[in-house]
């Protein structure tokens, strides 16, 4: 992949959207890597294979008028159900269920590796509520396990535009297993990796979970006649220039 790169990927972009729909809501990532450059401008390797959750994908290449690059090339393969290739990408409100595979008529198979990176839109966050869960116990959960990770990404430049930020991170998750029902886990972005992998041991009947999106916040309102002073202060880097971006979403006051 050779695209010409910004930091906000609104010049020259590849859209990789779920189902047949054109909406931005549904994008599940926008390419715009360049291969030949630094290593903030690479395709991370999380993002180079996407699977999809139904029977189509969108594809969405848009230039501007300025500068060209190479481009990109890509595979694409159909492939019919099976039980050890599970997993997704998609980007959705609607939310839905996720499981095992076998659940609930068998038992989930060994050697299953699954991987489902479920997104919302900005704004949201995602809530993930357990119905079913019976996975093989082990000592730190190391043999069979699910684990869900949040993944934090937000790019932007300042008015002035002299500074911009990329923050990319993911946060490691914990790992679950056992045959106690885990608690509802609500994530602070919008964005999570479920992560479904067995090894040639035991095996269980497996798990069953419902995800949605759901909106919400840090910071609310005080509705008494109280002056509140809020405190957005970033962890000090040495030889790193940091600042902080609002966007303020609603505004209304007396």
């Amino acid at each position: 992949m050779d695209l010409e790169y910004h930091i906000e990927c609104s010049l020259d972009m590849l859209e990789v959207i779920s189902g047949s729909e054109r909406q931005s809501s549904a994008v599940i990532h926008r390419y715009c890597n360049s291969e030949s450059m630094g290593e903030d401008q690479k395709l991370p390797e999380r993002f180079r294979t996407i699977r999809s959750a139904g029977r189509s994908l969108t594809l969405r290449f848009h230039t501007d008028s300025s500068i060209t690059a190479r481009g990109f090339s890509l595979q694409y393969t159909f492939s019919l159900p099976n039980p050890k290739q599970c997993g997704f990408n998609l980007h959705s409100l609607a939310g839905g269920f996720i499981q095992s595979p076998g659940y609930p008529l068998n038992d989930y198979l060994n050697n299953t590796n699954c991987l489902w990176d479920l997104q919302v839109p900005t704004g949201y966050h995602i809530l993930i509520t357990f119905e079913y869960f019976d996975i093989a116990q082990s000592i730190d959960c190391k043999n069979d396990f699910l684990k869900i990770s949040e993944e934090h990404q937000s790019r932007a430049i300042v008015p002035l535009r002299s500074y911009y930020f990329y923050f990319d991170h993911e946060s490691p998750g914990q790992k679950l297993c056992g045959n106690k029902l885990p608690s509802p886990i609500r994530t602070e972005s919008n964005r999570v990796k479920i992560n479904f992998t067995t090894d040639s041991r035991k095996t269980a009947k497996g798990f069953k979970l419902r995800w949605e999106a759901v909106c919400g916040g840090a910071v609310f309102r005080n509705n008494h006649a109280t002056q509140c002073d809020y405190l957005i202060d970033p962890e000090v880097q040495p030889g790193i220039t940091q600042i902080v971006t609002l966007k303020v979403l609603d505004f209304d006051l007396d």
